[in-house]
């Protein structure tokens, strides 16, 4: 009995198996349907900056004796120029190949370029098996915006000089752009003593269409004070803040300004600057900038007397602790009556 039952089991799934295998099924452990043939351009989505080169391939993929290849390629005439086309390595990797540019213009009509290409092997085969570039193009970002890269016509052959049955795939280019600018450069005082520190904070924003990475520098006069990399993405703005210590610098008004440069690795470098107006380096607790610390400048402290800063007048907080109180007068008290030179 029970062995009727085995029996019975085992050729359940013969049949099982049998009609699996007729209808096309695919048991577990067995390799999948082969992928279709493509005709597809890449790399997609590229990106370029303006004024910027970007290539492009026209590639076959999973394709078998491919000896003979067909397409138009059509993109926008005010983003991109193009100016190059040459073979690619896939169809003469299976020998001498007839590769012919029946048209390569930016004028094809009023909106759009067109490139008209084919590549076909001479000889009897067999063609080339697998993915690769039959073609490259090149082009140049004229405008800031985006371009299909659009298929228009595209045929494949074997070496019998039967059709491959295959699909296409478009492709899309972004032309992008530099535009860091300065929006406001503002110094924390106009009035400093010579070897104590101030702020400068320079505000930036990145208005191009392209995460940057740049340098800023704020300077006295033609002076760096320091360089500061930034990187910002679409649209963002922030604050950059600079300490100044005014150690070593003579006595005298300083223009502030600020300078923004794209960093070395960027391309297309592009420069902003910014100037604040003038800062006065004078003699430690000269609060009015007079020239002379006396006893206005101690009167401007004790209007002030315990306030933070801000609302306090920065001028006042002549050691830059935030307070306006007896270590601001004892300055004032360490140089009495000094006069600049």
């Amino acid at each position: 009995m029970h062995g009727s039952r085995l029996l019975i089991v085992l050729l359940s799934a013969f049949l099982i198996t049998v009609i699996a295998s007729s209808s096309g099924m695919v048991s577990l452990g067995e390799r999948p349907l082969s992928v279709s043939t493509v005709v597809e351009v890449t790399p997609s989505p590229t990106y370029t900056l303006l004024g910027g080169t970007l290539t492009v391939k026209i590639t076959v993929a999973n394709v078998s004796d491919c000896a003979g290849a067909e397409f138009k390629l059509y993109w926008l005439s005010k983003k991109l120029n193009g100016t190059g086309i040459a073979e690619g390595p896939f169809i003469n990797q299976a020998g001498s190949t007839d590769f012919i540019v029946t048209s390569f213009t930016d004028n094809y009509n009023s909106t759009c370029g067109l490139a008209w290409v084919s590549d076909v092997l001479l000889g009897p085969g067999p063609g080339a098996y697998g993915t690769g570039a039959v073609v490259s193009i090149s082009f140049k970002a004229k405008n800031v915006g985006s371009t299909g890269l659009w298929l228009g016509y595209t045929k494949i052959v074997d070496s019998a000089s039967n059709a491959i049955t295959h699909t296409a795939a478009n492709g899309i280019a972004y032309i992008t752009f530099h535009d860091v600018v300065i929006n406001s450069v503002t110094a924390s005082k106009t009035v400093v003593g010579q070897g104590y520190s101030m702020s400068i904070n320079v505000t930036v924003k990145n208005q191009g269409n392209y995460t940057e990475t740049f340098n800023a520098t704020a300077y006295a006069d033609t002076t760096a004070i320091k360089i500061k990399t930034v990187t910002l993405t679409i649209d963002a703005s922030t604050t950059i803040t600079f300490t100044w210590n005014t150690t070593g610098f003579a006595y005298g008004n300083y223009t502030i300004s600020a300078f923004v440069t794209l960093a070395p690795s960027e391309t297309n470098n592009w420069t902003g600057q910014f100037t604040y107006g003038t800062v006065l380096i004078t003699i430690p607790g000269d609060v009015n900038g007079d020239g002379v610390v006396n006893i206005l400048d101690v009167g401007i402290i004790a209007a002030h007397w315990l306030q933070t800063v801000p609302p306090g007048p920065p001028n006042a907080d002549i050691n830059g602790d935030g307070i306006i109180n007896l270590l601001d007068v004892s300055v004032c008290a360490a140089n009495w009556l000094q006069t600049l030179p």
